[in-house]
């Protein structure tokens, strides 16, 4: 496990750094005009710019701004390859994913997908990107750089993950917006793209994290302020816990030990042993938006 996690906070412009174990804050950065999603990749951490159309490049040795990359209109998600070679920012307002090549610190293509495009997930040479008002999933061949299906996933597609063996893919839909409305998790054949199946979850799922190690994704869910554990082999509920109030951004440790969840109203990160399915720390952070380990 890293020694330390990232956390954007919009409203104060800036990344709390805080110690992976027990959330102590350690620091804080300056990182744009409205922080929102951080990656880590080496010795950088990567910052979505909702606000400032960037992606601002942090050293997380001294935690000094080394780098903006501009990119599309309203960044929001991004996502690292494993090799550390190129970045993808999905761009809320421009409906499009800019792909940046981080030994260049520039984006070398642009791809348009559906319209609000809202967050990525990686999977070898397949890029999965929610359009949360077009209600569909693009999925994107990152070899060729073009969108190769797009799939209709239901009201509102705001999270994906993929299963660690590659072999579905889950999106969450908040649907109308309203509690109780589309209370559902959708699963894909991720060879196919074909729905296999729906997970029954509670009210207004949001963010969605798949576990590096073990058969799992976890969901956040806005209005029941809770996040569930779903076993990916028998599509069961298997761990609850409250978060307080409007969790969205989730993400895991390296090694799958510790989740950490952002509940944005509730001005809280909480991180959770994901043997036990408790609660083992919680820190106040500002309006927390996105959070990389």
């Amino acid at each position: 496990m890293n020694d330390r996690i990232y956390v954007a906070s919009p409203d104060t412009s800036s990344v709390a750094v805080l110690d992976a174990v027990t959330l102590e804050h350690l620091a804080s950065a300056g990182a744009g005009a409205r922080p929102y999603a951080p990656a880590l990749s080496g010795e950088r951490l990567y910052v979505t710019d909702f606000g400032g159309g960037s992606v601002t490049v942090i050293s997380t040795a001294t935690l000094a701004v080394v780098g903006r990359i501009p990119v599309g209109d309203h960044p929001g998600g991004i996502v690292i390859d494993p090799a550390g070679r190129h970045a993808y920012v999905t761009n809320y307002q421009s409906s499009d994913v800019s792909v940046i090549d981080l030994r260049r610190g520039a984006v070398t293509a642009t791809i348009a997908v559906g319209r609000n495009a809202a967050a990525p997930a990686l999977a070898g040479e397949r890029l999965y990107v929610t359009n949360f008002e077009s209600h569909d999933l693009s999925v994107i061949d990152t070899a060729a750089g073009k969108v190769i299906a797009t799939v209709p996933v239901g009201q509102h597609p705001n999270g994906v993950a993929v299963t660690r063996d590659g072999a579905h893919v889950y999106v969450t839909t908040t649907g109308a917006n309203l509690p109780g409305q589309d209370n559902h998790v959708l699963v894909l054949d991720a060879a196919t793209l074909e729905e296999v199946a729906t997970v029954g979850v509670e009210s207004g799922p949001y963010g969605i994290a798949a576990s590096p190690v073990h058969d799992r994704v976890y969901v956040t869910h806005y209005y029941s302020r809770s996040v569930l554990g779903i076993d990916t082999l028998t599509r069961r509920i298997v761990s609850r816990a409250e978060v307080g109030e409007s969790p969205e951004a989730l993400t895991l440790s390296p090694r799958g030990s510790r989740l950490y969840v952002c509940g944005t109203r509730a001005h809280q990160v909480a991180a959770i042993d994901t043997a036990t399915g408790r609660i083992v720390a919680t820190a106040p952070v500002r309006r927390p938006a996105g959070v990389a380990a």
